[in-house]
């Protein structure tokens, strides 16, 4: 019997066509944590990170079997069947619909069948008929329950199963999310939950599906929007990890020119997929040369333009993250020369007439002021994204300390102080869309421009 944390009930059967789910008995803020699953060995769930050693008693004779037959680790759906068949209490109130792996495609279901094989064979149990239907039921209600791991701070990826978030049902317009810190899955509010209603979260990320409106809005080839993101979405398949300079770049230039249908549409796609990822990955190939001042547009731009559609809680950790970043960058891009050297990576990147129209909009701002703003929103906003142990939000308290310490900047702080206590005040706000988002959305502007001028055609 599942016992779910204060706050939460389970309603419905296995039966109805949406299954069991998890209802709120009180009301839950936005923001605020209604669970945290442990992923601890002996607990009711298990986190698993790829590569990662044993430490479990029963597991340890499966790792000596691998590395006896000359193998580092076993694949993380392996392991996490090991994990399932070692403790089938574990996954017994969560349903696994074999039958609809067993209609699936042929590969699926024929992966499906040798990872259960593997985990069979390397916790030394017989191969039959029964054996292999009980491992491949498990492997089915792994595959259905679990969610895939990815740590804000470290970036580790793997497999995180837990039965009372198992039975949390998927939305479009979710009103909770799940962050991932160290082993725990925390569960948090997305915006208000009230009681008697279910919570709901989203099994994939945002994409064309869920932006209902864009799907049939047409572009300049008279072809659906939707149409056009299932046509260049197998592009997108590989990651620039790994690449070297050149081959990022091509990377970068197949996908801008892929997405260009997007700029022509006559509702606004730039939240759709693929092309925040290509732009997302545009400013890591920029940071890495050094060019801060084209990341920075690009991020403005995904912090105006695509995250607040793609997420629309301001709390949500990547725009939380997004405004670290920009604070970051304009850091790093400090008051604009205005006759830069000819040698320099941004300038030769950029070229005179685009980097001329960009440094004369940092020339104008406040980046001091901009990025207390920024940093002091991330403080606010990061415990509800993720938590105060978040390595993000210590960097931003850090770099907060930094600016602080700057002096004859009493005005401006002042100015920064009376915005924090009333934001929604008529000078406050004038305050904060004058010094702080208008020089943002300027930058952002350059973003297009930016990204043809690199990844353009070339003449």
């Amino acid at each position: 019997m599942l016992i779910l944390p204060e706050g939460l009930t389970l309603q419905g059967t296995s039966a109805a066509p949406r299954g069991r789910g998890i209802v709120a008995t009180r009301v839950f803020r936005p923001g605020e944590r209604l669970s945290i699953a442990l992923g601890a060995r002996f607990g009711s769930s298990f986190s698993i990170t790829a590569r990662e050693g044993g430490g479990h008693k029963a597991e340890c004779k499966v790792f000596k079997r691998v590395r006896a037959e000359g193998h580092d680790f076993l694949p993380t759906p392996v392991r996490a069947l090991v994990q399932g068949l070692l403790r089938p209490e574990m996954i017994a109130e969560v349903q696994g619909h074999v039958g609809g792996f067993r209609r699936a495609s042929g590969k699926l279901w024929a992966d499906t069948e040798l990872q259960a094989m593997a985990a069979l064979h390397y916790l030394g149990r017989e191969t039959n008929a029964r054996s292999l239907a009980e491992a491949i039921e498990v492997s089915c209600k792994l595959q259905v329950n679990s969610f895939n791991r990815l740590d804000e701070d470290v970036g580790q990826t793997g497999l995180f199963m837990n039965p009372h978030l198992a039975m949390v049902n998927h939305s479009c317009i979710p009103n909770a999310f799940v962050q991932f810190i160290s082993r725990q899955a925390v569960l948090h509010a997305y915006r208000e939950i009230n009681k008697d209603e279910e919570v709901e979260i989203s099994y994939i990320a945002p994409d064309v599906e869920n932006l209902q409106d864009y799907q049939e809005s047409s572009l300049g080839t008279n072809e659906s929007l939707g149409a056009t993101v299932e046509k260049i979405f197998p592009l997108f398949s590989n990651s620039l990890v790994g690449l070297n300079e050149s081959d990022k770049q091509k990377q970068l230039c197949q996908g801008w020119t892929a997405c260009k249908p997007f700029l022509d549409s006559h509702t606004p796609a730039h939240a759709v997929e693929p092309l925040p990822s290509v732009l997302l990955d545009a400013t890591v190939y920029f940071g890495e040369q050094g060019n801060f001042t084209s990341a920075l547009s690009i991020c403005c731009f995904l912090a105006t333009q695509v995250d607040p559609y793609k997420a629309a809680a301001p709390f949500a950790p990547q725009r939380v993250k997004g405004l670290l970043m920009i604070a970051k960058l304009l850091s790093n891009t400090a008051p604009a020369d205005p006759h830069p050297s000819l040698s320099s990576i941004k300038t030769l990147t950029l070229g005179k007439s685009l980097w001329g129209g960009i440094s004369k909009v940092l020339g104008k701002m406040d980046q001091a002021t901009v990025c207390q703003v920024l940093l002091e929103l991330v403080v606010y906003y990061a415990p509800a994204a993720h938590s105060k142990e978040w390595a993000l939000f210590r960097a931003a308290k850090d770099l907060l300390d930094d600016i602080e310490a700057l002096q004859d900047r009493e005005m401006e702080d002042a100015l920064v102080k009376a915005f924090l206590r009333n934001p929604n005040g008529a000078e406050e706000r004038l305050f904060f869309e004058q010094v702080v988002l208008g020089p943002i959305r300027e930058l952002s502007a350059f973003c297009f421009d930016v990204m043809d001028n690199e990844f353009g055609s070339k003449p």
